[in-house]
């Protein structure tokens, strides 16, 4: 009886260890997540800045205005 005592308190130390460790992976999978969206608002911006780099002078404010700027 002692015996399979141990070995469910073993089991029941890894399940708590491997719990930590989920939580800790998924802590780092949001704060990736975070850095992924600032990235991608970075390159959003980029994108229209060199859009408007490439734009007639006085349209400029129109496209950083508004995105969808191209006709139908």
């Amino acid at each position: 009886m002692q015996e399979s005592t141990r070995i469910a308190a073993a089991a029941v130390e890894q399940a708590r260890a491997t719990d930590d460790r989920i939580n800790t992976l998924s802590d780092a999978a949001n704060r990736i997540g975070d850095v992924i969206k600032l990235i991608t608002t970075i390159a959003e911006q980029t994108n229209l800045l060199a859009l408007n780099a490439t734009r007639p002078p006085g349209r400029e404010m129109r496209v950083a205005a508004s995105p969808s700027w191209r006709r139908k």
